[in-house]
């Protein structure tokens, strides 16, 4: 979130007061850039305030997807961004390797027909949640601040087959039953429960200290501000039920580290621009326990479930934009674009079971799945109480943003999802 301020038509020392409320506030953001299925909300409310030592914000939003971006950047089912398929033969096939059957659970006339029984994997995720930013200045230059987040997401997995690849087994009625039977069946012989997901929690945590020098009247604009940022990501979101589908994380396993610089420029009155780049990376050990393929089975519905570390790769994070100030009393208008790529982590197994399966767990899928990008298109308006105040003391600043998700540069394998936020920042 960032933050600026109004240029008062007060002697002496207006542009005094703006450097001192850019370096104490700094940037304010929610939501950890490293989650594929959510919207990160890095930048938002510019605060528009005087000398004051603390920020807080709040920020409800709701979240919508029902498609994704594939390994390629193009849009497909919900579910499908990492390239796996859905097969009824393909986890009838691992349920056997696995060792949790000694036989298969198609007709004997059925294993010859059906050679990969596919399924389209569609969904739906919808969201509420609320960003949570606190930010604390006991000097002019650096300070110190948290961030966090609280979500409820239900999501639900639509298996919807592929009608012509059965044809040669489903002739009516009785056939089609006896495939819903089977597929009831393998679940049951996987431990899936449900396709369906409801789940509420917080994401993860972010502390951080950040650092600012400002420039009056310097390269020719009226301000200009360089920060710079260290944080920690604390693994404080809800992890995934491993026996549902459908279900997501709302945060990483591991401990994190970043660094962040950014640069602020007031162009015009009433105009600036604001960018910042970030560097992040989960720290490698923790045990992450997840499902595992045997076979062609997806990942989501492996035959093995068990324990894996993982050596993350590093988060990338551009997100450039404009605000436009006082376009009639406090109303304001601001775009922007921000972009994000995770390279592919490193993955060790430790255990699975069962642990008599005949044959070990494929993790090559799951590490070249991991690798992702997302970007988005952010357009709001907002509103600033204390427009046109000498002095502010607790006016708050409302700003409504809309995410809208693109595919120009970096988006693979992550969730379409559109983002709708309403925000509340204040200062005192």
């Amino acid at each position: 979130m960032k933050n600026t301020i109004q240029i008062l038509k007060v002697q002496p020392a207006p542009l005094k007061g703006l450097i001192v409320a850019l370096c104490a506030f700094g940037i304010i953001k929610a939501m950890t850039v490293d989650e594929r299925f959510f919207v990160p909300f890095l930048e938002r409310n510019p605060l528009m305030g005087e000398q004051k030592t603390c920020a807080i914000s709040l920020q409800p939003y709701a979240l919508l997807a029902d498609k994704s971006y594939d390994e390629r950047g193009e849009e497909c089912p919900l579910f499908a961004y990492d390239g796996d398929t859905y097969g009824i033969r393909y986890l009838d096939d691992a349920i056997v390797l696995s060792g949790r059957r000694d036989t298969s659970l198609l007709k004997t006339e059925w294993q010859r027909e059906i050679l990969e029984g596919p399924y389209v994997m569609r969904g739906r995720m919808v969201g509420q949640g609320l960003a949570l930013n606190a930010y604390f200045a006991p000097r002019s230059w650096w300070g110190f601040g948290a961030r966090t987040g609280l979500l409820n997401i239900d999501s639900n997995m639509e298996l919807v087959r592929d009608v012509s690849r059965f044809e040669p087994v489903v002739h009516g009625l009785g056939q089609e039953q006896e495939l819903i039977a089977l597929q009831g069946d393998v679940h049951n012989a996987l431990d899936i429960a449900s396709t369906c997901w409801q789940g509420a929690g917080f994401s993860d945590t972010e502390l951080f200290v950040r650092a600012c020098m400002n420039r009056e009247y310097q390269y020719m604009c009226r301000y200009f501000s360089l920060g710079f940022e260290l944080g920690a990501v604390l693994p404080t979101g809800r992890k995934r039920d491993v026996n549902n589908p459908a279900s997501l994380r709302f945060g990483g396993v591991n401990f994190g580290l970043y660094a962040e610089g950014s640069v602020e420029v007031l162009l015009k009155r009433d105009i600036w621009f604001f960018c910042f780049a970030r560097a992040q990376r989960r720290l490698g050990g923790a045990l992450i326990e997840e499902r595992m393929s045997v076979d062609k089975e997806p990942w989501r519905f492996g035959a093995l479930v068990g324990s894996f570390s993982v050596d993350p790769g590093f988060t990338f994070a551009l997100a450039p934009w404009l605000l436009f100030e006082g376009m009639r009393d406090g109303l304001g208008f601001r775009v922007g674009y921000t972009l994000v790529t995770h390279s592919k982590d490193a993955v060790h197994c430790a255990d699975w079971a069962p642990a008599e399966a005949g044959k070990g767990p494929v993790l090559e899928r799951y590490s070249e799945a991991s690798s992702w990008g997302a970007e988005r298109i952010h357009v709001g308006v907002l509103y600033d109480f204390s427009r046109g105040k000498k002095i502010r003391s607790w006016e708050p600043v409302i700003a409504a943003t809309v995410d809208v998700p693109t595919a120009w540069f970096v988006a693979k394998r992550s969730f379409k999802t559109v983002g709708l936020s309403v925000s509340l920042e204040s200062s005192f």
